[in-house]
């Protein structure tokens, strides 16, 4: 019996020690499958071909991961090139299955920023702005890629100059016919391809620029520019092109019948050559009328009948 309870005793004892021993395996498998690095983003303004650099405070920057692993400098140059000319909604629909676009605090008084919990892999790092509800690509820096290892990394961004870029500046412009409504969304196209939008408001004033645009492509040929809108129910839209560099949105409200309002014109719109009309219901004056050339014949009668005095 007692040689019993001591087979029982020691089986007990392995499966504790089993059982510890399944878990710290799996514990460490887990940490191992979830390998995280940091990247310290610092901006600087690049000031005669970076021999004065002072950093840029406020700037934010998002981190979308592109790849699980690292890539080298050759396909880096490749794969820049070709999302250079996507905007950053197609980029984050293209790499999707990776995850979330990362969003970074602004850069401090050192111009630096932290990124951390990253998993390891290539990363697209883009300065970012907020246009109404959207993030967008900056014009002060140019995208990079960067691959996030198990440890900390400082990857430096200069802006393109201190210079405003030059480039093509195109101007939106809206107009209303009937009730204004409170904003609407303007979208900017590239030879037929979204690349910005903006929302127009009586904040903006109804009109914005935009800036630094590209005049060419990669083949070198010329970019055609156009603008597009979200048209609201119960409107119309109409689109001109006043200029090159200047498109002037419409917006004129429909009609209880579902045709577009006309706009009142007085007498002074036309330089005061419309007069009144008499209106087929007043009948008075037809009477006064009748009754006037009826008095004149009557009149003219009694007249020639009146005798010659000799």
């Amino acid at each position: 019996m007692r040689s019993i309870k001591n087979s029982s005793l020691i089986l007990l004892i392995f499966m504790i020690i089993f059982s510890f021993t399944i878990n710290s395996v799996y514990a460490k498998e887990a940490k191992s499958s979830q390998d995280t690095g940091s990247i310290s983003i610092v901006k600087l303004l690049n000031k005669e071909n970076g021999k004065s650099a002072i950093p840029v405070s406020g700037s934010v920057f998002g981190l979308i991961k592109i790849g699980d692993e690292e890539i080298g400098n050759e396909k880096k140059e490749s794969l820049a090139k070709k999302l250079e000319s996507m905007s950053l909604e197609q980029i984050q629909k293209e790499y999707e299955s990776k995850g979330k676009m990362v969003i970074s605090s602004a850069t401090d008084n050192k111009g630096e920023t932290v990124v951390s919990n990253l998993s390891v892999g290539s990363y697209y790092v883009a300065e970012i702005t907020k246009v109404g509800n959207l993030w967008k690509k900056s014009n002060q820096t140019s995208p990079l890629i960067v691959n996030v290892e198990k440890t900390s990394k400082l990857v430096k961004v200069y802006t393109k100059s201190t210079v405003p870029p030059k480039g093509k500046e195109l101007s939106v412009k809206k107009v209303w016919v009937g009730n204004k409504l409170k904003m609407i969304q303007v979208y900017l196209y590239a030879n037929g391809q979204k690349v910005d939008e903006v929302e127009l408001s009586e904040s903006n004033g109804w009109t914005y620029t935009f800036k630094s645009l590209k005049e060419k492509s990669v083949n070198g040929k010329e970019i055609i520019y156009s603008v597009k809108e979200e048209v609201p129910s119960g409107y119309t839209s109409e689109i001109k092109e006043n200029s090159p560099n200047e498109f002037v949105i419409t917006n004129t409200e429909k009609s209880s019948g579902g045709e577009p309002k006309q706009q009142n014109r007085s007498s002074s719109d036309t330089g005061g050559k419309i007069g009144s009309i008499i209106k087929t219901g007043d009948w008075k004056v037809y009477l006064i009328i009748g009754v006037g050339i009826v008095l004149m014949a009557l009149g003219y009668k009694v007249y020639r009948k009146k005798p010659d005095k000799k």
